[in-house]
């Protein structure tokens, strides 16, 4: 018999996932802690995704299926976030799929330790069994911020750009304290990795934080659809709006210090590693000038060049190192060779 308040809602957004979407809505069906939510928020899909679900909420009354139009995945899961009612929340996007235990062991750790937030992992992920993670609980505002740091970036002589991902679908969180904070998603149609800066002003607001080192989240990399794989060249003006969301929030928590600021100074310069190699690998003949001029136009953003002049880039592991000294110089071609040549820097 179902509670009438479910321990955990799981929102779904959806946008043309038919291909996907009934291996992903069985996995929910299928989880062992059965007093769940199913939000299933159609974001204005033009295949079958909204009759497929129509057909699973017919056969299962813990499903909720709305349909609305297309905004986006961020602005999805805060329409699924006003119709839940679940003591937590969780998320998990349409094309992907978890293990069947994920929601009962991310709930039952909520529950033994009184936590507001329970992370995991997702398949395939690097789970190093002497970091420092292992079986913490953040309890603190220090502790708390420590996750944050975290998850935004590393300091420059670590050899990860990020020791934990940021991706909400691995976590579950309380959905009172979600709503008498309105913390929210903001559009990934407005900054890219909408998910760290709700990590971030959650973290920030919550009492307590819990681990559980298994990996239950099967991220799905074949989805041309995705919201996340698709191809967009506004991203580097969407990397800015993050960094200065993110720098926005250290100066609203006070926590605006260099130790911070080197941090996020990294997460952004990672990211426009990114966006350069992704657009090098993009190039063929007939968008060539485009692309090389679109390099050029990035590597003469004011921001990116301040950055790249006051940064201690020595300091970083060396492929690193010797990719935003090209930057810094702006060799766009010898950037865009090395992209063609596959070096591994992400």
């Amino acid at each position: 018999m179902i509670n009438q308040t479910p321990k955990v809602s799981i929102i779904v957004p959806i946008y043309n996932a038919a291909e996907y979407l009934s291996r992903s809505i069985q996995c929910l069906i299928n989880q062992t802690l059965d007093d769940i939510e199913i939000i299933l928020v159609d974001d204005g899909s033009t295949d079958e995704s909204y009759q497929i679900c129509e057909r699973y909420q017919s056969k299962d009354k813990r499903i909720k299926l709305f349909h609305k139009t297309n905004e986006g995945q961020g602005i999805a899961r805060n329409y699924g976030i006003e119709h839940a009612s679940g003591e937590f929340v969780g998320f998990m996007d349409s094309d992907d799929t978890v293990d069947v235990n994920m929601f009962k062991e991310l709930y039952e750790k909520a529950q033994s330790c009184e936590a507001d937030m329970v992370y995991s992992f997702m398949e395939n992920e690097i789970m190093s069994k002497d970091i420092w993670f292992e079986n913490f609980i953040a309890d603190t505002k220090e502790y708390r911020v420590e996750v944050i740091n975290q998850i935004i970036g590393s300091l420059p002589i670590e050899q990860e750009d990020s020791i934990l991902g940021m991706s909400v679908w691995r976590s579950i969180f309380r959905r009172e304290l979600i709503n008498s904070r309105n913390i929210r998603f903001i559009s990934e149609r407005k900054v890219n990795s909408e998910d760290m800066l709700f990590n971030f002003d959650f973290l920030i607001n919550c009492n307590k934080v819990a681990f559980v080192d298994k990996a239950f989240y099967k991220y799905c990399h074949d989805n041309s659809n995705s919201f996340s794989v698709t191809y967009n060249d506004k991203r580097f003006i969407m990397f800015k709006n993050l960094y200065n969301e993110l720098k926005k929030r250290l100066d609203m928590y006070n926590l605006n210090d260099d130790y911070q600021l080197l941090r996020i100074q990294r997460r952004f310069l990672a990211n426009v590693r990114v966006i350069l190699m992704e657009k090098a690998r993009w190039i063929n003949k007939n968008n060539r000038l485009h692309v090389l001029e679109s390099i050029k136009e990035i590597l003469n953003d004011e921001l990116l060049k301040s950055l790249l002049n006051d940064y201690p880039i020595d300091k970083l592991p060396f492929k690193q190192k010797v990719y935003f000294k090209m930057m810094r110089k702006k060799k766009v071609y010898s950037l865009v060779i090395l992209a063609k040549l596959k070096m591994k820097f992400l």
